[in-house]
């Protein structure tokens, strides 16, 4: 026994000069100059499964290591490390050629080489054999001896043997180890495969660096977790599967778990001001608009926004003013008022569309930018419409009634007043954006014996007198320049209006060529008004084939011009869109209303068309009926016709529907009535068409019967 002690500790002698000669022979021989090669490893860790020759090998982070060596060989006396592998981890797998003793070394390497190295000794054993259960043997039984009486034979019976329990054993490594983060959370989730025999796992987590063991951590019967590391950085979780018989190899993994990066500000497309934003507006030059940004822009990290504006550089010149005012969130633009634009080259599109660009900058110079356009409108206006050349006649005396043909004036002795407004003598028009406003004026020689309104209308400034001539050179020729100015330039027509002595037939300034009136209806129609150049006194009147179906009422004057009220006439009945009165039965009067100041004489056609209602049916039969008693017969018949020709249907109710069968419109008693029992019976029968229902109440008194 003592020579075996003495061997071992020989053995044991051998193995740890091997250990310093090697662990001498790997310390780093040509530093870097200018720099150290990284510390010696700590906390190394060495962990193997039986019946595996994987190992696994584990290890603090050492600062400044780029890289990790690993060598390995058998122990034992003249065992050389093998050239092994480098990993940037500080785990990794390593795989031995068999089972025994073995030593790994790690050392932690950078350029200027690799520093002082980390060993272990480990044991790589086989799964070990079960124990076998000795089988029980029966005892053999001798042959019996015949005999002359029976003789029982014992039953041998089997020795019990006892099979020995198997000590148990903590679970295997933990494998398909994953952890993964999202940056800006400090949360990690681990998940592994399922470790036959394992009751619970066992999850510890350290920050990787010398000096920082592994926590508690916590406990789970799942597979997957997630655990809460407390600040950003590199980390190193392990996993053991653990049951009754503790807890077995661990699993590591090393995780980064980093800050949310800075993200830029973003657009929100679907904020309220964002499609206005985008969307093109009209800027016209020299006036201030502006666009709304609010709510936009976010930052995803809170950050506070700074904001700038700019316009393209061919425009800047176009552009009189652009900035931002930030506590009302909108950006204002004024395009230049004063310029010809019309003589700047390359030509100006019209309208000019101008880019104005919002960027929105977080501290720490990300952005976003979000783009509109302005619409301007610089060309003139047009004058398209309004005569260049014309004659006014002057006024004639003054009219004071207003006449229907055949009837009495109204107002009867009332005198009509006089033109208080003066009437048009021409109406200009001109073409320009619809969000631009013409401004009319007039110029010229005779320019202040007229005035122009906003929407075109040239008139005398007071009657001009055909016998007192007003204009400059007193031959009752009139000169003046129309001039619409819009966009700050301008458009013009020469007007030469020549006064006359003579009379111009009145017309109408209030009218409808078409009118619709729903049947049934007879009544107000219209208010046509006319006028009189001359102011004369005007006659209205009726011709045309249907003529005596209408009338005027309710005359009445307002400034120059009358009004008469059209109405239908009905005599007793109403117009009815089936069966038409009209000349022609087509359902459309026509007719031609005059207007004369007793020389000349306007017309102006006119139709009145009957449209169609939908009307209720109409129900045929007898509202009140006597029946007498006991009878079987009938009670009554009733029908339903629709105007309009669609199917009416016929129903029964009321308060005594109950003792009534109603079949194709045949009224009937469900049994004989009795008169001392009941003597009168109430019914309603009704008429539909889908849309309007029509009722009939129906009485049927019983008749006492002798």
């Amino acid at each position: 026994m003592k020579l075996v002690i003495g061997i071992l500790a020989a053995l044991a002698l051998v193995v740890a000069l091997a250990v310093s000669i090697n662990l001498i022979s790997h310390s780093p021989a040509n530093a870097f100059q200018g720099g150290q090669p990284p510390a010696e490893p700590t906390g190394l860790l060495v962990s193997t499964t039986a019946g595996s020759l994987d190992v696994s090998v584990d290890w603090d982070d050492v600062e400044g290591a780029n890289e990790y060596r690993l060598r390995w060989r058998v122990a034992g006396p003249d065992q050389e490390l093998n050239e092994g592998i480098t990993t940037t981890s500080s785990e990794a797998v390593i795989t031995v050629s068999g089972y025994g003793e073995w030593v790994v070394r790690v050392e932690a390497c950078n350029d200027a080489g690799c520093g002082s190295g980390s060993a272990r000794r480990f044991t790589v054993a086989p799964i070990p054999d079960a124990t076998s259960t000795p089988t029980p043997t029966a005892t053999p039984t001798s042959t019996p001896t015949p005999t002359s009486e029976p003789t029982s034979t014992p039953t041998p019976t089997a020795t019990p043997t006892s099979t020995p329990t198997p000590e148990p054993e903590p679970p295997a490594k933990p494998t398909g180890l994953q952890v993964s983060t999202t940056a800006g959370s400090l949360d990690v989730s681990v998940d592994w495969d399922d470790v036959e025999g394992a009751d619970e796992y066992r999850v510890r987590w350290r920050l990787q660096g010398p000096g920082n063991p592994l926590n508690e951590g916590i406990a789970t019967t799942s597979s997957a977790t997630v655990i809460t590391v407390t600040v950003y950085g590199n980390w190193v979780v392990r996993v053991e599967a653990c049951n009754d018989a503790g807890c077995g190899p661990q699993s590591t993994r090393n995780v980064v778990v980093e800050p949310q990066p800075n993200r830029a500000p973003v657009v929100d497309e679907e904020a309220e001001q964002h499609a206005s934003f985008v969307d093109a507006g009209w800027a016209p030059r020299g006036i201030l608009v502006s666009k709304v940004y609010d709510d936009i822009f976010s930052d995803p990290d809170g950050d506070i926004l700074t904001y700038t504006v700019s316009v393209p550089e061919d425009r800047s010149g176009l552009v009189d003013t652009v900035y931002i005012q930030e506590e009302i969130q909108r950006v204002f633009i004024r395009m230049d008022a004063d310029g010809d634009w019309g003589s700047v080259t390359p030509a100006l599109a019209d309208p000019l569309a101008t880019t104005v660009t919002l960027t929105a900058t977080d501290p720490d110079g990300l952005s976003a930018s979000v783009s509109g356009e302005f619409l301007t409108y610089w060309a003139a206006p047009t004058i398209t419409g309004g005569p260049t050349v014309l004659s006014f006649a002057e006024y004639g005396t003054k009219g004071n009634q207003c006449c229907q043909e055949g009837r009495l004036c109204h107002p009867s002795g009332l005198p009509a007043p006089w033109i208080t407004t003066q009437p048009v003598v021409a109406t200009y028009t001109a073409t320009v954006h619809e969000n631009h406003a013409i401004v009319w004026s007039v110029e010229g020689t005779d320019s202040a014996k007229f005035t122009i309104s906003a929407d075109g209308a040239l008139r005398f400034k007071a009657s001009p007198n055909f016998d007192s001539p007003g204009d400059a050179d007193g031959n009752n020729t009139y000169l003046a320049t129309v001039k619409a100015t819009a966009n700050g330039v301008s458009d013009t027509r020469a007007v030469t209006v020549t006064v006359t002595d003579g009379n111009d037939a009145p017309y109408f300034v209030q009218k409808k060529e078409a009118l619709f009136v729903e049947e049934g209806y007879a009544h107000y129609l219209y208010d046509f008004g006319a006028t009189d150049p001359q102011g004369n006194t005007m006659t209205f009147s009726l011709t045309g084939e249907d003529s005596w179906a209408v009338t005027y009422e309710h005359f009445q004057i307002i400034g120059t011009t009358c009004y008469a009220a059209l109405n239908l006439l009905h005599y007793g009945r109403e117009p009815d869109y089936e069966q038409p009165i009209d000349a022609d039965k087509d359902g459309v009067f026509s007719v031609i209303l005059q207007v004369s100041d007793g020389t000349l004489t306007t017309e102006l056609p006119v139709t009145i068309t009957v449209t169609d209602v939908d009307e209720a049916p109409v129900i045929e039969g007898l509202s009140a009926v006597d029946f007498a008693e006991n009878s079987n017969a009938a009670v009554g018949e009733y029908t339903a016709t629709d105007p309009e020709g669609e199917t009416a249907t016929l129903s029964l109710g009321g308060t005594d529907a109950a003792s009534f069968t109603f079949t194709d419109g045949v009224l009937k008693f469900k049994s004989p009535p009795d008169f001392e029992t009941k003597s009168s019976y109430s019914v309603t029968i009704t008429a539909s068409d889908g849309t309007n229902d029509a009722t009939l109440n129906v009485t049927v008194t019983i008749t006492d019967v002798d």
